[in-house]
C-alpha cells in the first residue's frame, strides 16, 4: 500500500544479522603460545640451571621455566631427560659421579648437604667408590626417604657448610669429625693426614668441628691421632702402614712420611739422623725402570749425606724385630 512504501530518500534502518556463535578453539594450552622468544629463553634457563648442577634439572625448575607437566614426561620419554629420583633429572645420557652426588643432594630438599664418606670421597680424602649410596645430612625436623641415598637427620652448624664444585657440602673439618665415628684408626690418620697434605683442615678447625658433635668416642680418637709426636702420617701403601705400626710399637722416633726432597717422594725420613728408609713391593719395583729410578734415588740422596735403606714387604712382614732393630742401629749412629 501506499502509505507503507518509504519516502523518497528517507534512510532505511536494516538490521545486523546476530552474530554466529564462535566454535572454541582446540590445541594446545595457553601457556604453550607464548612468543617463541619467550620458548627459546625458557630452554636457555634450563640449560644454564642444569650446566650449574653437573647437567642436574629439579622438575620444579622445569616448571618454573614454563615447561608443562606432559612436556617433562614427554622429554623423558625420549631420552632428553633421564630420571634420577623423583623431581630430580640429568639432562642427556651418562651422568657422572658428580652428577649423582649432585641429584642426591637437590632430592633430599631445602637445607640438605653431602656429608661422611660421600663427601670425604668429594673432597679426595677417601678413594672414590661410586657404586656406593650417597650420604646426605638433612634438617632434624625433616624426614626425607630416597633409594639409593643414606639420610643423616641432625643440625649442621652454617660454619660447617660450604661448597665442592659447586656441590652443597660438609667442611672438610666437620668430614673428618664425622668419619671419626665410622673409620677405624688406621683409615682416618690416612684421611687426617691426606688434609693435612692438601691444606683443607687445620687441627684446630677439625677439634672445634668434632666439638659440635655429640659422638665422645670419635673425639677421644680424633684426639690421640692429632696428639701423636709427627702427626697423622700418610703412607702410600699397605708395607708403608705396617712398618709404621712397627716403628711405633717400638717407640722409635716418629719419621716423617712420604716426604718430599727435590724431586723425589721419600717413603720415611728422619732429618735429624740423616736416614731415609725405603719399603720396595714387589708390584711397584719389579720393573727395569722402576729399578734404576731407585738406584738414581739413592744416589742422589747419598751424595748429600743421607744414608738408605730399602726393606721388601716380606721382611716387614716375616721379619719385623729384624726391620725395627736394624732402623734403630741406624737412628742410634750405628752402620
Amino acid at each position: 500500500p501506499p502509505w507503507s512504501r518509504p519516502t523518497l530518500g528517507a534512510r532505511v534502518e536494516v538490521p545486523n544479522p546476530s552474530p554466529t556463535p564462535r566454535r572454541p578453539m582446540s590445541g594446545p594450552p595457553a601457556r604453550s603460545l607464548r612468543p617463541p622468544s619467550t620458548r627459546a629463553e625458557g630452554r636457555t634457563s634450563v640449560l644454564r640451571k642444569a650446566g650449574s648442577q653437573h647437567g642436574v634439572i629439579t622438575r620444579r625448575n622445569l616448571l618454573a621455566a614454563g615447561y608443562s607437566a606432559s612436556t617433562i614426561t614427554r622429554l623423558v620419554r625420549r631420552g632428553i631427560l633421564q630420571r634420577m629420583h623423583r623431581g630430580v633429572y640429568h639432562v642427556g645420557l651418562h651422568p657422572t659421579w658428580k652428577s649423582r652426588l649432585m641429584a642426591a643432594v637437590l632430592a633430599a630438599g631445602p637445607g640438605a648437604v653431602l656429608s661422611h664418606t660421600s663427601a670425604a670421597m668429594a673432597w679426595d680424602l677417601l678413594p672414590q667408590r661410586t657404586r656406593r649410596r650417597v650420604h646426605v645430612t638433612i634438617p632434624p625436623a625433616r624426614a626425607v626417604a630416597r633409594p639409593g641415598i643414606r639420610i643423616h637427620r641432625t643440625r649442621v652448624d652454617p660454619v660447617d657448610r660450604t661448597t665442592c664444585d659447586r656441590i652443597p657440602i660438609t667442611t672438610p673439618a666437620r668430614t673428618l669429625a664425622e668419619l671419626s665415628s665410622l673409620l677405624p684408626a688406621a683409615r682416618l690418620e690416612q684421611a687426617l693426614a691426606r688434609a693435612a697434605r692438601k691444606g683443607l683442615a687445620r687441627r684446630p678447625a677439625v677439634q672445634a668441628s668434632a666439638l659440635r658433635r655429640k659422638d665422645p668416642a670419635g673425639r677421644e680418637k680424633l684426639r690421640r691421632l692429632l696428639e701423636q709426636e709427627a702427626g697423622p702420617a700418610f703412607t702410600r701403601s699397605k708395607a708403608e702402614s705396617l712398618l709404621l705400626d712397627h716403628l711405633r710399637r717400638a717407640e722409635l722416633q716418629a719419621p716423617v712420611t712420604n716426604a718430599h726432597m727435590g724431586h723425589w717422594e721419600l717413603d720415611f725420613l728422619w732429618r735429624d739422623a740423616r736416614l731415609v728408609v725405603e719399603v720396595d713391593g714387589f708390584r711397584w719395583h719389579a720393573s727395569r725402570d722402576a729399578f734404576e729410578q731407585d738406584r738414581l734415588k739413592d744416589q742422589w740422596l747419598e751424595s748429600r749425606g743421607y744414608r738408605v735403606l730399602r726393606f721388601t714387604w716380606r721382611q716387614v712382614r716375616d721379619h719385623p724385630l729384624r726391620t725395627v732393630a736394624t732402623i734403630a742401629r741406624m737412628l742410634a749412629g750405628g752402620e
